[in-house]
């Protein structure tokens, strides 16, 4: 799953390398602990971010200058299949730029499995912090 996600974010990110922007940071966004791609256009952020713990896709709403609400798909550690609502507070003073910070519902389900057959799916909360340069 990691290989493919890492080859679907480069395919993703290459040609849009020059017109996006790069940010640092840790929470499922960033792969847990690592860096996010992003492409903004106009009120809408897509984003690819990839880490020491997994990596996820996906894109935000902006619903204020400073707010935006997004969904993410990918993989985190031993979780397979996430999905995620998330909601972000940037601190810059231009939409999606800055030090941000965010909090998000995650749902995925463990690889493998117990002795009763596969891990149940699993919801949690997460929190994001990082800048956008």
């Amino acid at each position: 799953m990691r290989k493919t996600l890492l080859f679907t974010t480069l395919i993703i990110a290459s040609p849009l390398s020059y017109a996006g922007d790069f940010g640092l940071g840790l929470g499922h966004a960033y792969g847990g602990l690592g860096a996010q791609l992003s492409v903004p256009i106009e009120n809408v952020r897509f984003r690819a971010g990839l880490g020491a713990y997994g990596g996820m896709l996906g894109f935000d709403q902006a619903i204020t200058s400073r707010q935006a609400l997004g969904v993410s798909f990918g993989s985190m550690e031993d979780y397979n299949g996430m999905t995620s609502v998330d909601w972000h507070f940037f601190l810059g003073a231009e939409k999606f730029n800055g030090f941000n910070f965010g909090v998000s519902i995650l749902s995925g389900r463990r690889s493998g499995s117990n002795f009763l057959g596969r891990y149940p799916r699993e919801t949690f909360a997460s929190i994001n912090l990082g800048y956008i340069f």
